[in-house]
């Protein structure tokens, strides 16, 4: 009985990342034309305020679509491989558009952060430190940008995970 569970777990979370995947899709690309337009990046900021609400949507909507009695286990592991699934659709797309579509964004945003570490020294003389580290760190590669970010995603899916977990599994 408890390995069927599982299995509904592990399949509503491929389901329910899959929705969160396009929903970071959209961030990611609310982000990187949030350069040029003001509005954009306020929509990019909203969207990103927006994950952890719609992680506890599909959480609930996981809670609903269970005829079992779920535990806090069952919560949090369906939210953190909601992430994890969703991070690795967000890495493919990411890889494609920063090895393919646009080869030149990563090196540009290295740019644009040296131009800004130029700024703040100006305000600021213990910027040096952050410029040496910036200057002796490579550009990073396309795969390497994507992988972070499946890092990061899951990292956050464990936070936002605890989070909603105990929510979701309080009882009214």
């Amino acid at each position: 009985m408890q390995q069927l569970q599982q299995s509904k777990v592990y399949n509503a979370a491929m389901w329910h990342g899959l929705i969160l995947a396009i929903y970071l899709v959209i961030r990611f690309f609310f982000m990187i034309s949030s350069n040029n337009y003001i509005i954009l990046n306020l929509l990019f900021i909203a969207i990103t305020i927006g994950v952890p609400f719609v992680a506890y949507y599909l959480g609930k909507d996981f809670k609903k679509k269970t005829d079992e009695e779920l535990t806090y286990r069952n919560f949090y592991t369906h939210g953190f491989f909601m992430f994890f699934f969703a991070s690795l659709i967000l890495a493919a797309v990411e890889y494609v558009y920063y090895g393919f579509i646009n080869t030149e964004f990563i090196t540009e945003q290295y740019n644009t952060l040296l131009q800004n570490i130029e700024i703040i020294k100006q305000t600021m003389p213990d910027a040096t430190q952050i410029e040496e580290m910036v200057n002796n760190s490579p550009i990073p590669t396309a795969s390497q940008m994507a992988m972070q970010n499946v890092w990061m995603y899951s990292f956050a899916g464990i936070i936002i995970s605890l989070i909603n977990a105990y929510i979701l599994n309080k009882k009214h």
